[in-house]
């Protein structure tokens, strides 16, 4: 009965605290509207309006904040776009359409003029004609940060445009894949391996990078073999215990350079490799490395 009593408490405090949020907000956003901070204030007003969809103070505020702040995102774009400054127009035009996007669900709408989307239209053109040329320029002289830059911008404004994702991928991934290689070049295999799975992460098919991985694993792992303990047979139960609970312990860490292996597979696993050498067949280094911790 008491578990009972406290789950309608916390029902009825979750209820007053989404009730208390939907007003706290817009009343903030109403503060934020009288200084003038229009942008804070829509924030406020959309924060609210997706606590409670129908609240009307809040969908009034929005939309007559929405009005100004249109009003002087329009006169940006408008300026850019007579002085030529592309960036500009294609940041406050993605910006007032962001706003728009955001205000749709809650049956508020932005209309965005034929003259505003023509300017727009025209300097994306340019934008997208001139960042992917200076992208490409900073790839050529190997600038992959600044190149990496210019091509977020692009796809942002045209996600399928040239093979600006190609691109980017590159230089994402070319900086990572010479660390990568120059750790496993100075034995630093742990190093190299987190490199290469960062690679990995971005893209599974970037140049050798699962090769190179596996070989940093290869020659990084640590084998560790359990040898019997010291009275093990006057005490079995004891240091099977501390035994299996060391092996649980190593593998919960799931540590992918730490691997356990059985000292009694020894000779058989040199006895395949023996095989493999005589007759040319392919070795699996991870399953022929000596033990190297007792």
């Amino acid at each position: 009965m008491k578990q009972q009593t406290n789950i309608v408490w916390f029902l009825l405090g979750c209820l007053l605290f989404t009730g208390c949020a939907y007003r706290k907000a817009a009343k903030q956003a109403a503060k934020y509207e009288q200084a003038k901070m229009y942008s804070a204030a829509i924030d406020k007003y959309l924060y609210s309006l997706s606590k409670k969809g129908d609240y009307i103070d809040a969908r009034i505020g929005l939309m007559r904040t929405l009005t100004i702040y249109k009003e002087q995102l329009v006169e940006k774009i408008e300026e850019g776009y007579e002085a030529l400054n592309d960036d500009a127009v294609v940041d406050n035009y993605l910006a007032l359409d962001n706003l728009r996007k955001k205000a749709a669900p809650y049956q508020v709408e932005i209309a965005i003029d034929s003259r505003t989307q023509g300017q727009y239209a025209e300097a994306k053109n340019r934008f997208l004609v001139t960042h992917y040329k200076k992208a490409q320029h900073y790839i050529e002289e190997e600038n992959f940060s600044e190149a990496q830059t210019l091509l977020e911008s692009i796809i942002k404004v045209e996600s399928g445009y040239e093979n600006a994702h190609e691109l980017l991928i590159t230089c994402k991934c070319e900086p990572l894949y010479r660390s990568g290689k120059s750790s496993l070049n100075n034995q630093k295999y742990r190093t190299a391996y987190a490199a290469f799975q960062q690679i990995l992460n971005i893209n599974a098919s970037y140049k050798d990078t699962k090769e190179l991985q596996t070989e940093s694993l290869e020659k990084g792992i640590l084998t560790i073999a359990f040898t019997s303990m010291k009275n093990q047979s006057r005490y079995p139960t004891f240091c099977n215990s501390i035994i299996n609970d060391t092996k649980q312990a190593i593998q919960k860490a799931n540590n992918p350079f730490v691997k356990i292996v059985d000292l009694n597979n020894t000779e058989q696993m040199l006895a395949e490799q023996r095989r493999a050498l005589q007759y040319g067949l392919e070795l699996k280094a991870g399953a022929i490395i000596p033990v190297r911790a007792h």
